[in-house]
Formats: C-alpha cells, sequence, structure tokens
C-alpha cells in the first residue's frame, strides 16, 4: 500500500499576515496550513473507508494539491483520469 501527497504551498493561505515575519512565523502560518489539511485526509479516510483520493484546497479556497492511497504505485486520481473523481477539502 502506497499513501502519496501533494501540497504547493505558495498560496497565501500559508503565509503569515504580516510582511515582516521572521522565518520561524513563516514556517508557524505553512505548518498550521499543512495540520488542517492533514487532518481533513484522516477524516475522510476514517469516515469513509472506500475514500482512496481527494483534492485539497487551501483556507482561502484555491487548489492546492491532492492525495490518495493505492495498492501499489498508481498515479494520483487526478493524473489517472477524472479531474473530478475524489474528495476536496
Amino acid at each position: 500500500m502506497k499513501f502519496t501527497l501533494e501540497i504547493n504551498c505558495d498560496n497565501a493561505a500559508f503565509a503569515p499576515v504580516h510582511d515582516d515575519a521572521s522565518e520561524a512565523d513563516r514556517y508557524d502560518a505553512a505548518g498550521e496550513e499543512i495540520r488542517r489539511m492533514l487532518r481533513y485526509i484522516a477524516d475522510c479516510m476514517l469516515m469513509d473507508a472506500g475514500n482512496r483520493s481527494g483534492r485539497l484546497t487551501d483556507a482561502n479556497g484555491n487548489r492546492c494539491g491532492q492525495w490518495s492511497i493505492s495498492d501499489d504505485d498508481e498515479p494520483l486520481s487526478d493524473e489517472a483520469g477524472d479531474p473530478d473523481a475524489g474528495a476536496e477539502l
């Protein structure tokens, strides 16, 4: 079994609120957004055992990634076919 996760962290939702943020503040802001997405993925998997893939959106509603669980080295669902397949955060 393989779990694959891809998150693009270039969106504003991953950045601190103020422009003069320290490096630690930048990592904290990205960490909070990534934590939110990981919790969402875990909830999807626990609540719907058949849910094996999904798209991710950041807190601002921008698509920023995808995740999947496969039995082997299958590509992510979006790369394999239907762009609307899977759950979306």
